[in-house]
């Protein structure tokens, strides 16, 4: 069965928090009676702020507006930053850096027109060159 993380502001916390203040029960108790693990009522996020790397991505697409995300990201790793590329995608996707990729223009549909039978000998010359 699949349970997901929970955290400070999950509903289940809140009932501890409830519960912890307004009977003379303690953390692992009131845990145990809502069948939350302690491990989830301690838990805590630790994602971590994207600003440098928000600041890195604009100044590179600034100075080089027709790299797409592989260029991008492999310029930052020859910098000296260590970010993976699934989390500079997310940002490059957050900021709207995505490239729109050029289509092919399709060209206009001919008539095909049967080629000419001359009408005398010694009409029309070809000449092959091998």
């Amino acid at each position: 069965m699949y349970f997901q993380k929970s955290g400070k502001d999950c509903y289940e916390t809140r009932v501890v928090d409830y519960l912890v203040s307004e009977y003379p029960i303690d953390i692992r108790q009131a845990c145990k009676s809502l069948n939350l693990e302690r491990s989830s009522y301690y838990y805590r996020s630790q994602r971590k702020e994207d600003a440098e790397l928000i600041d890195s991505l604009n100044q590179l697409s600034k100075k080089h507006p027709s790299y797409g995300f592989k260029k991008l990201f492999h310029s930052l790793r020859n910098q000296g930053f260590g970010w993976n590329h699934k989390k500079v995608y997310r940002v490059y996707k957050k900021l709207g850096l995505n490239l729109l990729r050029k289509r092919r223009r399709r060209l206009a549909s001919r008539e095909r027109q049967n080629l000419e039978v001359p009408s005398h000998y010694n009409e029309v010359w070809s000449m092959d060159f091998l």
